[in-house]
């Protein structure tokens, strides 16, 4: 399926109109429309990437905006994200799209689009004016909009002081990594992962906080105590003892630099909207009943990259759940500070709203009025694949069945993708001069790369670009290829599109390198496919036939095991690689920003047997409707007329 605009007459006015901005609206399939015209309560959009899910949120929301301003009853809505680069495309997306629709009603309305969108900015949330509506900015600005007020009202009432002197130096994964974790002894660490111990102190110890009534972080008893679904990354009581002690020495550490992370800042806005709120000054009562009932609706796009606390505090933001639209996809939760399950999201839901849902005088769920059905939130899934061409919707596809098979309780299952937009071939590339292959390219590349640089030409993305695993590596290679590549690391390039990626050593410098061959037995694991399991015909990734599948490993129950020794080993095979979840969820993210072209480029030679054999072998054999034919293109130094490196 291919996405179509529509052009209408106001829409060749706007193109004739020299400002620099034409939005042309898309004509939206029914699967879309359905999400977009579903108002009755809230809305959980869940789909794999290039579904439409943003889409799906910006139309809903002008819609509304649009119906409201008509209605004189105008809604405060705002429109949220993690990535201040996709922020910015947002922004320009949803306020061309309001001018264009006004501009096709009899009555023009007047809109005035906000430029003002400082990260730093001292403006409070509680002086915004309909004019700034609908606001379509960064979790973080929005966070700081709060802090603003709050302080305001602190300088008067003093509860409970909220520093901003440190908020330019903010701790994040990056500077946990460079600022910190060299300062932890060996006897601290003690064989524990890092890389891993941020995201369990920001997702799990400080990120759960509403699961408690003070707002404080877990204890240690708490912590130890928690399910291995809430808490995947460390599963014994040694490993999270250790997490635990290393949480205990980064606190004070940062208080002795007066330092401050982002769990810090929710808690204490939490906290002070608490004090606010049992003061017995009215004014201060006044200040937080007006804080929460500032918006009407919230959105929030790549909602997988929000942490549990910040969805608790969005949720505290507005007085109707009718209001609340997420969108989003948890095999594409690759941030270093959250984690995140739609069902985790609904249950802060339900407890957020939980005096709406329930029956007071009998303590019992309102399961059979109307009214409490209409307002629990519905799961929309998305299946229409409107970006990437079928051929890398196979590579795709792949990567997810290895997610279902190993870390199936890490991500929620969807329907297959549908795409039937012919493409080339990806491409493996394996050699050691990858460099002068991506010069090679920039020299090559049509039209300029001005243009793939400053991400012009698409709706949410560019051109081509150069996706890397860390900002360290993005740094080295932005200083060797020149101004004009837009290198980005993965992470940076959530919710975008290209034309062409270029997927750099990313296989190469996995922890996992010495070890793919892993995935083709975990592949090969015994299981029923249900993600596959009797979808009609034309589902890219499907077998379109229908039928079931079963495939049976040497470590199944056809080797002896009996069934509940299987499956016992299967989650203990989970959590021992836990690492390799997220670098299957990081390899899905890169591989889906392609819309045309896909290359993965490595410098590793020892990676080509066992990717080979995976995509273009294995996968063939055992699911040979799903993937008629080899995947990779498989291409070598000789094969591209490059000179190596010396």
């Amino acid at each position: 399926m291919v996405k179509f605009y529509s052009l209408t007459a106001t829409v060749l006015d706007r193109v004739a109109v020299p400002d620099g901005r034409v939005v042309v609206p898309v004509v939206i399939s029914r699967e879309e429309a359905d999400v977009v015209n579903h108002f009755k309560g809230a809305t959980f959009i869940l789909g794999r990437s290039g579904t439409g899910k943003t889409t799906c949120l910006v139309y809903k929301l002008v819609g509304r905006y649009i119906s409201s301003k008509e209605n004189g009853e105008l809604l405060r809505q705002v429109l949220l994200t993690r990535s201040e680069r996709l922020v910015e495309k947002l922004r320009d997306n949803v306020d061309g799209l309001i001018e264009t629709k006004m501009s096709e009603l009899e009555e023009k309305i007047p809109h005035q689009a906000n430029d003002s969108f400082a990260e730093n900015t001292r403006k409070p949330f509680l002086s915004l004016t309909d004019g700034d509506f609908p606001l379509v900015c960064t979790f973080d600005y929005l966070l700081r909009l709060i802090e603003n007020s709050i302080r305001e009202q602190e300088n008067r009432r003093r509860y409970l002081k909220i520093n901003s002197s440190k908020f330019t130096q903010v701790i994040d994964f990056e500077r946990f990594k460079l600022e910190y974790c060299e300062h932890l002894s060996s006897k601290l660490k003690r064989g524990i992962p890092v890389d891993l111990v941020f995201l369990e102190i920001m997702g799990v110890i400080k990120g759960l906080i509403f699961a408690t009534k003070n707002f404080k972080p877990l204890s240690r008893e708490e912590y130890l105590e928690k399910r291995w679904r809430m808490a995947p990354n460390f599963t014994t009581e040694r490993e999270r003892d250790a997490v635990f002690d290393i949480y205990e020495w980064y606190e004070r550490a940062k208080k002795e630099r007066g330092d401050i992370d982002q769990a810090d800042r929710i808690i204490k806005v939490m906290k002070a909207l608490e004090a606010f709120k049992s003061s017995e000054i009215l004014e201060d009562k006044r200040f937080e009943r007006n804080t929460r009932r500032m918006l009407d609706e919230i959105y929030v796009d790549e909602v997988q990259d929000q942490r549990t606390s910040d969805i608790g505090m969005l949720l505290r933001l507005v007085a109707f759940p009718r209001g609340i639209h997420f969108a989003g996809d948890t095999a594409q939760c690759i941030s270093k500070d959250a984690l995140f399950r739609f069902a985790n999201a609904k249950a802060l839901f339900y407890e957020r709203f939980e005096d709406q849902f329930k029956d007071k005088s009998k303590g019992k769920w309102k399961e059979s009025t109307k009214s409490a059905k209409e307002l629990k939130p519905k799961l929309l899934p998305l299946s229409h694949n409107f970006r990437s061409q079928k051929r890398i919707l196979r590579v795709a596809s792949l990567v997810m069945e290895l997610l279902y098979k190993g870390f199936a309780d890490l991500v929620d299952r969807l329907p297959p993708e549908v795409g039937n937009i012919p493409g080339p071939q990806p491409s493996l590339y394996i050699g050691t001069n990858i460099i002068n292959i991506l010069k090679f390219e920039e020299e090559m590349e049509t039209p300029p790369k001005s243009d793939a640089a400053n991400g012009n030409s698409n709706e949410f993305g560019g051109l081509r670009v150069i996706l890397v695993r860390d900002e360290e590596t993005r740094d080295t290679l932005r200083s060797g290829l020149g101004k004009n590549s837009l290198v980005l690391t993965i992470l940076q390039s959530k919710g975008m599109e290209f034309d062409d990626v270029l997927l750099y050593d990313f296989l190469s410098t996995s922890p996992y390198s010495d070890k793919l061959d892993m995935l083709e037995e975990l592949l090969k694991r015994r299981h029923r496919t249900t993600a596959y399991e009797k979808y009609p015909p034309g589902h890219e990734g499907g077998t379109g036939d229908g039928e079931e599948h079963e495939y049976e490993s040497s470590s199944g129950p056809a080797s002896g095991l009996n069934s509940s020794i299987y499956h016992r080993n299967n989650a203990e095979w989970t959590k021992d690689n836990i690492v390799l979840c997220s670098e299957l969820k990081n390899l899905y993210v890169g591989v889906t920003r392609a819309r045309n072209r896909l290359w993965i480029l490595e410098s590793n030679t020892s990676i080509l047997d066992p990717v080979e054999s995976l995509f273009n072998k294995t996968a063939t054999s055992l699911f040979p409707k799903r993937y008629p034919g080899p995947m990779l293109e498989i291409l070598k130094e000789q094969d591209m007329g490059v000179c190596p490196e010396p």
